[in-house]
């Protein structure tokens, strides 16, 4: 399913590409190519998307089409090395490493008008998107005995090795075991989930000229989006992921900065 996601985009780019290509050579004034920069802040989650785009002047309005890169697209936070205690008893403690990571890509395709051409021009425009949303998810489990000093009261933790990959920062001991009625309290999972995106965007932007062939704009760009699960990959032993399910999303809070070249 994830194959026809991609052939999809890469139709949609050479159907742009030829639509462009068919229009009169005497259009091809005020063309321009791109670089978009977007990172989103909400809370101590950042949103951010990297993309390149084209512009062609079609008289009336622009034709625009852009490839991009988002990180977190849904607005949750890749957390990495994140420890936590999940079952203490008197010798031993268990230590889980757990952490998730979110990417996506889409191909937007649509149109922009200049609404006001003065010194800063005011833009307004519109897209469709398809594309793919990524999700990873993690945890590893390390076994660790214990001595607490009855005078001091100081703990000395002895890891052992389950994991050769633990991501543990206390370090391995080899030559730890871990007993046989505990083992089934040490566990690794994985999952990853992949989503077809099909989305909407609006956008209003304001514009300055830095010379004559390079223009920076700001634009804000909410976003309407449908995810539809595609396909899954999950080893969860420990049954700690929900089943995933199709959802929908908005975001009005996108602002990207364009630098364009004109040609």
């Amino acid at each position: 399913m994830i194959q026809k996601s991609f052939v999809l985009i890469l139709l949609l780019g050479v159907s742009a590409f030829g639509f462009t290509q068919s229009l009169d050579s005497t259009n091809s004034r005020n063309n321009s190519i791109g670089l978009v920069i977007s990172p989103t802040i909400v809370g101590t989650v950042v949103n951010s998307r990297f993309g390149i785009r084209y512009k062609r002047d079609l008289n009336r309005f622009k034709f625009r089409s852009s490839l991009n890169v988002v990180l977190n697209p849904d607005m949750s936070p890749s957390f990495h090395h994140v420890e936590s205690l999940v079952y203490v008893a008197d010798t031993f403690v268990i230590r889980r490493v757990s952490g998730h990571s979110n990417e996506a890509f889409d191909f937007r395709i649509g149109a922009e008008k200049i609404i006001l051409d003065k010194q800063i021009d005011l833009i307004i425009g519109a897209d469709v998107a398809v594309g793919r949303l990524s999700r990873s998810k993690y945890y590893s489990d390390a076994f660790e005995f214990y001595n607490t000093d009855s005078i001091t009261g100081v703990s000395t933790f002895v890891p052992c090795n389950h994991f050769e990959n633990s991501l543990l920062t206390s370090g391995q001991n080899p030559d730890c075991e871990i007993p046989e009625e505990y083992q089934v309290l040490v566990k690794m999972g994985r999952a990853q989930y992949h989503y077809l995106k099909l989305a909407g965007h609006i956008s209003l932007a304001v514009r300055i000229d830095l010379s004559p062939k390079f223009k920076l704009s700001t634009q804000i760009t909410p976003e309407f989006a449908y995810y539809q699960l595609q396909s899954e990959r999950v080893n969860d032993p420990k049954n700690l992921y929900d089943t995933p399910a199709n959802f929908s999303q908005i975001s009005l809070t996108n602002v990207n900065f364009i630098l364009d070249y004109k040609f």
